[in-house]
């Protein structure tokens, strides 16, 4: 079973289910619309979501205690995915934005400059090829809002 993670950050969801290109993903994978987060922003809460691991444990319980994750102490989704034989791929939207431990391949984006939409279906594309090669393919992708705004 291969598994891609689609996190877009800061956007409500009647927007996200307003968009043609978010309605056909959701009716062909599994929509959470209603989540409840660990931390007010973006990387407590990606640490606590792949680790599994309140921030107050795994080191990272604010926007700037990444440097404090304890790694060497807390496992990732990557890395359980990894050990079991899938093939492990991020894009994400800073270096600091979620844990690249277990990550074969962690890219960072830029939201201004880069083609998002181009380059989420490249790595798309990429990740399709590799599941030829694979048993399962693990594929994490981080938008954020301002992309969706320009789609609408």
């Amino acid at each position: 079973m291969n598994i891609i993670l689609l996190l877009i950050d800061g956007a409500r969801v009647d927007m996200v289910q307003r968009l043609p290109v978010f309605r056909e993903l959701i009716n062909k994978g599994s929509f959470f619309n209603t989540m409840i987060t660990y931390a007010p922003s973006t990387i407590a809460s990606m640490y606590a979501t792949f680790t599994g691991i309140y921030g107050n444990r795994n080191g990272v319980n604010n926007y700037w205690a990444v440097p404090n994750f304890k790694s060497e102490e807390c496992k990732t989704l990557a890395s359980y995915l990894k050990d079991a034989g899938y093939w492990t791929r991020g894009d994400t939207i800073n270096r600091m934005a979620c844990p690249k431990q277990g990550f074969e391949k962690l890219t960072v984006h830029n939201e201004f400059k880069d083609d998002v939409l181009k380059r989420h279906l490249k790595i798309i594309s990429e990740t399709a090829e590799m599941e030829k090669k694979q048993k399962a393919i693990f594929s994490f992708i981080c938008i954020i809002h301002s992309f969706t705004h320009r789609q609408q």
